[in-house]
Formats: structure tokens, C-alpha cells, sequence
């Protein structure tokens, strides 16, 4: 087994700047860029690994942070970072995916702690958090957790991306196109849509003559997200009074009711706008490219962990709740330019 002594000998420097380069453990020490990716290069050329089990033996803890997720769909690029950044902290991740079942997630989380995990991170955390008795109890205890995704009924950290205020600028986009018929689509009342839909209601709460509806509202869920489902369903609300504007939850909602509107002879977007929200790469290719909320992942996972290893590194902090909100940004395309004719284009 390669030792850290090793590693320090090949890279031109101490043990301790190994250390640092690993875990960031001594504030005092400041290792240059030049001399960082050194030590980064010997450690991939060594295969170095620390030796876990001693270490938990000194400092009484496993390097280990649990991470729970409930939609890899939602959550596959927050786990992407998240498997990159523990590593960078020199932590390792025990991963798990549940269903939205308060016993299943419980038993995981047993399952984790099992484990000797440090902290805990909770992806897009469940609503109902009656049956989350484990969960309950490790939050209460003060035990390092932090929420990725806004859940009231938590009583943990959450980090979050402030989904009114995008909503209110990419609806205050879409008025100062011209649309006056506006339609909101999105399933029923939750927080996070909720949170949506006041963005959008506070846009316009001042505006005279703007129509205003929320399609989906009474729907609790989405069972079958397939393209022609979402489309089905928003032609069987929509009723043939078509607005001027659409506002999806989603981007994958955002192209059902694009291929729609196509079928039905509408042009995108002199005579509708769509808009979508997750900035999916299929959205640029779009024949008007599409409108849509770029969703601050890579500083929603940064703030996020930087959190939880301040929370397992500091007694004082673990049971302190802090909720923060980070900006999104709405990405302005060509298909809510409502009333612009642009040259055609063949996707479909």
C-alpha cells in the first residue's frame, strides 16, 4: 500500500500539504495552484488511497457522507457533481435511491447510518413527512444534514434555487412581448410550484387586461410523463383557447406542447410562445430554440456540501437551520419572442 510519504516525496513537498490537498483540514496552510494539481497528479499515478479505517480510528470519523435521492431523472446531474465533489473533499458517497415511500427512505437511512456516514444529503426531499420517522429523528438530533430542494415540513438546512423570483422575470419577459393571454402548466399545488406560480401571479398582479390560467392545478401527479401523455392532457384542458403564451413546468413539458401546437397549425412563436424550465440540451434544437430557467446546479451542490462538512466539522453548527436561496437564470430564446416571424424551420 502506496503511504502519504510516498506521495509527499514524489510531489516535492511535506505530508502535510498532502493532507491539505486531500481534506483541506489546516486552515493555515495555502497550497498554490502549481503545487496542488502536483500532488493531484502523483496521487492518480499511485492509485494513492488513505488509509480510511486508521484514520476514523484518530479522528472518529469515516470520510463517508450519505447522499439520498428519489428521481434519478431529476436529480442525474446533481449526482454527477456530487460524485466529483466528495472525492475533491476526500470523502467518499454511499449513494442511495429510493421511491416517494416514507418507510422505504427510513430503512435507507438505518441503512447509511449503519454505515458510520458523517453528515447526510437529502436530493428534491418527499412532502409527506408523516411516515419519515428515522429521517425525523436524525434531523431533531442534530445530526450534519442538509436539504437540496425546498420542503417546509423539513426542519433541516436547505439550499435551494429561488423559483419565484425566476418565474416573475421570465413572465415579465413574455408581458413585455405583448402576450396577454397567458397559461400556466403544471401539476397540482405543491411548494416548489407553488412557489412557481407566485412568481408568475406577481408578474402580472399589476398588468391590466392579461387572461390568466393554471392548467394542471388539480392534478396531483404527472403518472405518465411520455411526450404524447403531457400533450394529450394539456389539449384535453386547453379546450381549443389557445393563449398567447405557455409557461411548463418543465422542458419536457415545454416540447410536448410544442409538437402540439405545431400539429395544430400554431407558429412558435408569432402566434404562441412556450417556455420551459431545466435548460436541457434538446431545447436548443428546437425549430424556435427554446426559452427556458437554467437551474444553478453546480452552486446548489457547492454551497450545499460546503455546508454539511462545515456542519460535521463543527459541533456549534449542526444543529443550526439555515435556508438559502441561489438565482437562477432565465435563458432567452427564440420561442417566446411572441410575435416575431422567423425563418422556418423542419424538426418534425
Amino acid at each position: 500500500m502506496v503511504a502519504l510519504k510516498e506521495v509527499a516525496k514524489l510531489a516535492k513537498t511535506s505530508p502535510a500539504v498532502v493532507s491539505q490537498v486531500l481534506n483541506n483540514k489546516y486552515p493555515t496552510i495555502r497550497v498554490g495552484q502549481e503545487t496542488r494539481k502536483r500532488v493531484l497528479e502523483v496521487i492518480e499515478k499511485l492509485d494513492y488511497r488513505p488509509n480510511q479505517i486508521a484514520k476514523s480510528l484518530r479522528t472518529q470519523k469515516t470520510t463517508s457522507v450519505g447522499v439520498i435521492a428519489h428521481n434519478v431523472y431529476v436529480n442525474y446531474r446533481q449526482i454527477d457533481l456530487l460524485t466529483r465533489k466528495i472525492y475533491e473533499h476526500g470523502y467518499e458517497m454511499l449513494f442511495s435511491m429510493v421511491q416517494w415511500y416514507g418507510k422505504a427512505e427510513d430503512n435507507e437511512i438505518r441503512r447509511l447510518l449503519d454505515r458510520q456516514i458523517d453528515g447526510l444529503l437529502l436530493l428534491s426531499p418527499a412532502l409527506d413527512m408523516k411516515r419519515r420517522i428515522v429521517l425525523k429523528e436524525v434531523i431533531s438530533s442534530g445530526f450534519p444534514c442538509v436539504s437540496v430542494g425546498y420542503n417546509p415540513i423539513l426542519q433541516a438546512s436547505i439550499i435551494d434555487w429561488d423559483r419565484k423570483q425566476a418565474y416573475y422575470e421570465l413572465t415579465t419577459h413574455l408581458l413585455e412581448q405583448g402576450c396577454k393571454d397567458i397559461v400556466f402548466f403544471a401539476k397540482g399545488e405543491s411548494p416548489s410550484i407553488n412557489a412557481r406560480y407566485e412568481g408568475v401571479v406577481n408578474a402580472i398582479a399589476d398588468k391590466k387586461g392579461i387572461k390568466f390560467r393554471w392548467i394542471g392545478k388539480d392534478i396531483d401527479y404527472f403518472e405518465d410523463k411520455s411526450p404524447e401523455a403531457l400533450a394529450k392532457l394539456f389539449k384535453s384542458q386547453i379546450q381549443n383557447d389557445w393563449p398567447d403564451a405557455i409557461i411548463c413546468q418543465t422542458d419536457i413539458q415545454a416540447a410536448a406542447i410544442y409538437k402540439l401546437a405545431i400539429d395544430e397549425g400554431k407558429r412558435i412563436p408569432e402566434e404562441l410562445a412556450i417556455t420551459g424550465c431545466s435548460d436541457e440540451e434538446y431545447g436548443k434544437f428546437l425549430p424556435a430554440p427554446l426559452t427556458t430557467i437554467r437551474m444553478p446546479i453546480e452552486e446548489l451542490i457547492t454551497q450545499a456540501l460546503n455546508l454539511l462538512f462545515e456542519k460535521i466539522n463543527k459541533v456549534d453548527l449542526a444543529r443550526e437551520k439555515i435556508h438559502k436561496l441561489i438565482p437562477a437564470k432565465v435563458v432567452i430564446r427564440e420561442s417566446s419572442l411572441f410575435g416575431h416571424n422567423f425563418k422556418e424551420k423542419k424538426i418534425w
